[in-house]
């Protein structure tokens, strides 16, 4: 009888050991209406990790701005002696041009051209010309572009009959058009030329026309140049 009382004594006591609110490390409380999780400090189901948000690729770089580009065209020279515009000649011409660009907008040119006039019987007439140009972009990096230009430079008329004519200076401005494909451009340009008479005033006419006789042999000329070219940019 007093075995049995003891016993009682000290299990109530361990019961009475542990404080209210307290549980042992082997039971987990879990939240009501919930089962109790496998693992201690593992999330319940149904509440996994929020993945961050992926990140946006960073935009392609722009294309490389080629600066340099060598053009070829052909085209035609209508010019006539200022004091007698109903001579005219029309010279059939090929162009060699190189250009760069130091600025977005501005763009540096020196171009070479040269021909014969059109005509089958003056076929021994020549010109030959070396323009230094300023061009002004206003859209450099579009598929089509305009441009303005403003050059100066040399001009010489030459025939079988008068020798090689004088250099004279020329003035030129003009308006173009630009289709682009990445490297590659087709370009078409009008010009207005100015050309000045000849410094020297014993030169021989630069036109075969004129002669001593009528009172003014050293002339200018006036007219106009239009060139469909290919342009290469590197």
């Amino acid at each position: 009888m007093k075995g049995l009382i003891v016993s009682s004594l000290f299990v109530a006591g361990t019961a009475f050991a542990q404080a209210p609110g307290e549980y042992s490390d082997s039971e987990s409380v879990s939240p009501p209406g919930m089962q109790p999780s496998a693992e201690p400090g593992m999330q319940p189901p149904g509440m996994a990790p929020v993945a961050p948000p992926p990140q946006e690729a960073p935009p392609p770089p722009p294309p490389p701005e080629r600066r340099w580009s060598i053009g070829l065209g052909i085209g035609s020279l209508n010019i006539a002696p200022h004091h007698d515009p109903e001579s005219e000649n029309v010279f059939s011409v090929g162009m060699i041009a190189v250009r760069w660009r130091p600025f977005r907008h501005l763009e540096l040119e020196l171009a070479l051209s040269g021909g014969n006039t059109d005509s089958e019987s003056d076929k021994q007439r020549e010109v030959s010309q070396g323009v230094f140009a300023l061009r002004w972009r206003f859209n450099p990096q579009s598929k089509w572009n305009i441009w303005a230009m403003a050059g100066m430079g040399t001009l010489k008329v030459s025939d079988a009959y008068y020798g090689e004519g004088p250099e004279q200076s020329t003035l030129q401005f003009g308006l173009g058009l630009e289709r682009r494909w990445s490297r590659f451009a087709l370009q078409l340009e009008g010009r207005i030329v100015g050309v000045a008479p000849p410094d020297d005033e014993d030169t021989m006419p630069s036109y075969p026309n004129q002669s001593y006789d009528s009172g003014y042999v050293n002339d200018g000329w006036k007219g106009g140049q239009l060139v469909l070219s290919g342009n290469f940019y590197f």
